[in-house]
C-alpha cells in the first residue's frame, strides 16, 4: 500500500505539471473550479495518515497472538484460570490494536477512490487550460490591460522635489510628499527612501510654520474686517498641511500655531468691534454737528422736519447694540439733543424712522 507521504508527493507533483501550463492570471479562474474536488482529495489523504502505523501494528499483534498461543498451551486445563488474568493485559491491547486495524481495508478503497479524483482533476485541468488559453510560463507575463509595477528610487524623489523649485510653497511641497509617499519603492531603497521623506517633512514643517506666520500678521494689517477674514482662512488651509509626527517638539510646535490660529480669530473680531464704533462715534459727531448747524436760537423758528432727516440720516445706520459704553453714551445724547425740539407727535415719528425695517444698519461684517 503507498504511504501518506509518497501519494501527497505524487499528487503534488502531478498538480504542479497540470498548471505549469496556465499563467498566474489564469490560475485564478482554474482553482475556483477545482476547489471542492481538492477539499476531498485532502480528507481522503487524512484518511490514509495511520496507514504504514497499521502495518507495524498488524506484525505486533501477529507476534502477541504467538506469544499467547505459547502461554496457554504450556498450561494444563487446571492452571488456564491461573493464567487468564495475567494474560487479561495483553488480550485487551490487542482488541484494541484489532479494532484500529478495522479500517485498513476501507483505507485501501479510498486510495483507489483518490486516485480516479486525481485522475478526473488532470481532465479538467487539461480541459480549462485549452479553453483558456496557456500563457508562457516565464513569470513576468500579465493579464491584458494590467500595467507593470514601476519601481522608484530615492534619486527619482530628490529630482521631482528639486523640479519645484528653489522655494517651493506649502502647498507644492505638501503634494510631492504625498506623491512621493504613494510611490512603490523596492526593498533595497526603503530605508534610503524614508530618511529623504522624513527630511522633506521637516523642510514641510518650516515652510508651513513661516507662511502662516506671515498671513496671520497680513490679517491683523488689514484695512477691513473681510480682508482681514479671508487670510485667517487661508492660513488655516495652510496650518492643515503641518506633518504630525509623535516628536514632542514637533507637537508642541502645532498646538503653538494652533493656538495663535484661534487667538487671530479672536483678535479680527475685537478690531471689527473696535472699527464699528469708532466709526459709529464719527456718523454721531456729524449729527450734533448738523443739529447745531440747523436748531435756530430763535424759538419755534427750528425746522425739526429738517433735524429729524439729518439724524436719521446720520445715525439711521448705526446699531445700537454693537455699540460699546462711551460711544452708546455719545449716541443716546445726539438723540436726546433732537427730541429736546420735537412735539411730542414728531418723537413718536422720529422713534419710527429710526426703527423702519427699510433702514439698513450696519453690521460688523462690514469693517
Amino acid at each position: 500500500m503507498l504511504h501518506k507521504d509518497g501519494f501527497l508527493a505524487l499528487a503534488v507533483g502531478a498538480l504542479v505539471v497540470i498548471f505549469s501550463g496556465c499563467g498566474s492570471g489564469n490560475r485564478a479562474q482554474v482553482e475556483p473550479a477545482l476547489e471542492k474536488q481538492v477539499a476531498g482529495l485532502r480528507e481522503s489523504l487524512d484518511t490514509l495518515s495511520t496507514d504504514l502505523a497499521s502495518k507495524s501494528q498488524l506484525a505486533s499483534v501477529a507476534d502477541d497472538m504467538r506469544t499467547i498461543q505459547k502461554q496457554v498451551a504450556s498450561c494444563g486445563s487446571g492452571n488456564r484460570a491461573q493464567v487468564e488474568p495475567a494474560l487479561e493485559k495483553q488480550v485487551a491491547g490487542l482488541r484494541e490494536s484489532l479494532d484500529t486495524l478495522s479500517t485498513d481495508l476501507a483505507s485501501k478503497s479510498q486510495l483507489a477512490s483518490v486516485a480516479d479524483d486525481m485522475r478526473t482533476i488532470q481532465k479538467q485541468v487539461a480541459s480549462l487550460v485549452a479553453e483558456i488559453g496557456s500563457v508562457p510560463v516565464d513569470g513576468n507575463a500579465l493579464p491584458p490591460d494590467t500595467k507593470a509595477v514601476e519601481y522608484h528610487t530615492t534619486q527619482d524623489a530628490k529630482v521631482f522635489v528639486s523640479k519645484l523649485g528653489k522655494h517651493p510653497s506649502a502647498e507644492k511641497l505638501a503634494d510631492a510628499l504625498a506623491t512621493v509617499d504613494a510611490w512603490p519603492v523596492k526593498s533595497d531603497q526603503q530605508i534610503e527612501m524614508r530618511k529623504f521623506k522624513l527630511e522633506l517633512a521637516s523642510q514641510l514643517r518650516k515652510q508651513v510654520k513661516e507662511e502662516v506666520i506671515a498671513i496671520q500678521t497680513a490679517a491683523l494689517n488689514a484695512d477691513c474686517g473681510a480682508k482681514g477674514a479671508a487670510k485667517h482662512a487661508a492660513a488655516g488651509r495652510i496650518l492643515a498641511l503641518y506633518p504630525m509626527s509623535e516628536d514632542k517638539t514637533i507637537i508642541e510646535e502645532a498646538k503653538q500655531l494652533s493656538a495663535q490660529q484661534a487667538e487671530l480669530a479672536v483678535r479680527l473680531e475685537v478690531i471689527r468691534r473696535q472699527r464699528y464704533n469708532h466709526w459709529a462715534a464719527e456718523q454721531v459727531e456729524k449729527a450734533i454737528l448738523d443739529y447745531n448747524n440747523t436748531k435756530s436760537r430763535i424759538p419755534y423758528r427750528t425746522d425739526t422736519d429738517k433735524l429729524v432727516e439729518r439724524l436719521v440720516e446720520n445715525m439711521g445706520a448705526v446699531d445700537p447694540a454693537l455699540l460699546e459704553p462711551a460711544v452708546l453714551e455719545l449716541y443716546n445724547y445726539a438723540f436726546d439733543l433732537t427730541r429736546a425740539a420735537l412735539s411730542e407727535q414728531e418723537k413718536i415719528d422720529l422713534a419710527k424712522r429710526m426703527t423702519d425695517p427699510s433702514l439698513k444698519r450696519k453690521i460688523l461684517g462690514d469693517f
